[in-house]
């Protein structure tokens, strides 16, 4: 059976971080939990179990657990780690230019979805000098959710992105294993496809980017995200769409234009496939939303 941690037990006062630090981690049965956790393996070694395999972890690891994802952890050799425990929706957390960086979208979308479908964890590591700095905001990321002294909210908030940059960058920069390279080429392609949405996007420059056959990236794409790369594209583009009819003021038809849509109907026929309904209904729903939210 598996055993649901409840996040109460874990994050420090009003804002949904949590770090727990663990210097010798014993072996724990399987357990789930309802936000995202990034774990960093700090020393020793031990045997990581999902519910798609078991495989050996050590120092330099770095892996995310996704909401209601089972783990536990096996045959544990000084295995010391940190936890970075976040609700990464309730934080509505800012990507910014992160999506430019390859080990992102390999650490936090490709390799989950990969483990997930192909039964064996391709990982990710980060080593040397990038491993300390990462313990040290760690560190200080706990001590501000500890003392909860004023600003502490926006301070935790601030030191959680500069560590999921620090981790993403350290994975994109360095040089890791087959499995690992072809992670990090797929999460290019994913960043190719964040950073272009406004232009044409072909399968035939997909497979260029990541030097793979075309039978090779759909099924790459299949197992990581569910879904083909095209599809991918019009669900990103809608996405980013939905985004700008909140935060925006622009006419559909400019706002379907910039994420790289040109026909005004087909926008309108995807926009309902993914929210149900029409782009000016969407628009009107999030504006009385905010009013409501304002009283």
């Amino acid at each position: 059976m598996v055993r649901i941690l409840e996040r109460d037990q874990h994050f420090h006062g009003a804002i949904p971080i949590g770090v727990v630090p663990i210097d010798d981690q014993e072996e724990m049965s399987l357990h789930s939990h309802n936000f995202w956790e990034l774990v960093i393996i700090l020393a020793g070694a031990g045997e990581h179990e999902t519910q798609h395999g078991t495989w050996t972890i050590r120092m330099g690891d770095v892996f995310v657990i996704r909401p209601g994802e089972a783990h536990a952890y096996h045959d544990t050799n000084d295995l010391r780690l940190v936890n970075i425990l976040f609700d990464k929706e309730a934080l509505g957390l800012p990507i910014f230019d992160m999506a430019d960086l390859d080990g992102f979208h390999a650490l936090f979308l490709v390799e989950p979805g990969m483990r997930r479908h192909r039964g064996r964890e391709p990982r990710l590591k980060i080593q040397g000098e990038t491993l300390h700095e990462v313990e040290h905001v760690a560190w200080q990321l706990r001590e501000v959710l500890i003392h909860q002294e004023t600003g502490y909210q926006a301070m935790a908030f601030a030191l959680l992105i500069r560590l999921i940059c620090l981790v993403s960058q350290a994975c994109s920069n360095m040089r890791q294993g087959r499995e690992s390279q072809r992670l990090l080429r797929l999460g290019r392609i994913f960043s190719h496809i964040d950073r272009h949405l406004a232009t044409s996007i072909t399968l035939a420059d997909l497979c260029r980017l990541g030097h793979m056959s075309e039978s090779t990236l759909l099924r790459a794409f299949r197992a990581a995200v569910g879904m083909t790369p095209i599809q991918y594209v019009n669900y990103r583009r809608i996405q980013r769409a939905a985004e700008m009819l909140q935060q925006t003021d622009r006419a559909i038809e400019t706002i379907a234009e910039q994420v790289g849509i040109f026909d005004a109907n087909y926008f309108s026929r995807l926009f309902r496939r993914y929210f149900k309904c029409s782009p000016s209904a969407y628009r009107r729903q999030q504006m009385e939303d905010s009013a409501n939210k304002a009283f």
